[in-house]
């Protein structure tokens, strides 16, 4: 990756840790990520999906 890249990844890293900090309580963990669904017509069939696919946990939070 280039130095410019490493310069706009730190601080949206930092901001997102703090985020989810403050939000749940739980830091960032390597290898998840994150969708912002908007309304349960997007809510649901992704949880089924998630649950679906999911191979060690599922940690629901909402």
């Amino acid at each position: 990756m280039s130095t410019s890249h490493h310069s706009v990844i730190a601080p949206v890293r930092a901001l997102a840790e703090q985020a989810f900090s403050r939000a749940a309580g739980a830091p960032l963990v390597p290898g998840n990520s994150i969708r912002l669904l908007k309304d349960a017509r997007e809510n649901y069939p992704a949880w089924l999906d998630a649950i679906a696919r999911a191979t060690r946990f599922i940690h629901f939070e909402s």
